[in-house]
């Protein structure tokens, strides 16, 4: 009976074991993002303020780990912030927040109001709103 026991709990920790590694140690992985179904992209400059945001808190960011900005002006001025843990360096932090830009735009599809932390080294939110 013991040894019953003893097989079925070592199984049971290989594949919780095997599960885990292959979450933390995928360098592609998303870990978690989060799309508004309240707020989307109501124009075309609007959209464009937002590459704009997330081009300079890329950019931003990769020197400092940290960026916050707004871009545009009135119904289509986007928020956003950007940065990346301090133990990530500058040019593994630029590339998470290149990666997370591609990738935030491409799950969160016309959203105006975001957020993504991604591959558990950087953070990307953009909104419509102030945030901040």
């Amino acid at each position: 009976m013991m040894a019953l026991f003893r097989l079925v709990l070592l199984l049971f920790l290989s594949s919780c074991t095997a599960v885990l590694a292959d979450f933390l140690f995928d360098i592609n992985a998303v870990s978690v993002y989060s799309c508004s179904e309240n707020s989307t992209i109501s124009t075309p400059q609007m959209s464009a303020n937002i590459d704009s945001l997330v081009a300079h808190l890329a950019s931003s960011a990769s020197r400092t780990r940290f960026s916050a900005a707004t871009y545009g002006k009135g119904t289509d001025q986007v928020y956003g912030l950007g940065q990346c843990r301090r133990d990530v360096n500058i040019k593994d932090c630029a590339r998470c927040l290149r990666n997370a830009t591609l990738s935030i735009r491409t799950f969160c599809q016309n959203r105006a109001d975001v957020w993504m932390w991604y591959n558990d080294t950087c953070f990307l939110r953009f909104d419509d709103n102030k945030f901040f």
